[in-house]
């Protein structure tokens, strides 16, 4: 998988009912992205240390978007699957969408260097 050939890159992460959750999620990414495709999922260490592995995959569309406007439907997917800010105190993440691609920027750099290396 050659992530450069898409305009759309997003990294899906849970820790918390990780395998309903990430399902949940591609379900609302499906309705927002329709051509997006998905990676296989893995499980990695949190960055902090504290807390439940994560299980994570890469989302890939190459659907027109601006990276405002995605990310504010991205954490409005992450608001339906339950993601409260104060969860994140106590390393509980029911769903992470980070936005790391949109045309030719590049956003979340560090997960670039961690996760991208997984991936391809």
């Amino acid at each position: 998988m050659n992530i450069e050939n898409y305009n759309i890159v997003i990294c899906i992460g849970s820790n918390c009912d990780r395998e309903t959750n990430v399902n949940r999620a591609q379900l609302l990414l499906k309705q927002l992205l329709p051509d997006i495709s998905f990676s296989n999922a893995i499980q990695t260490r949190p960055y902090s240390g504290g807390g439940e592995d994560y299980l994570n995959m890469l989302a890939l569309s190459n659907c027109p978007a601006d990276a405002t406007t995605l990310q504010d439907q991205l954490k409005d997917i992450e608001r339906r699957i339950g993601r409260r800010p104060e969860d994140k105190r106590v390393h509980r993440v029911a769903i992470d969408l980070d936005v790391l691609k949109v045309g030719n920027e590049r956003y979340h750099l560090r997960d670039w260097e961690m996760l991208i290396p997984h991936f391809t």
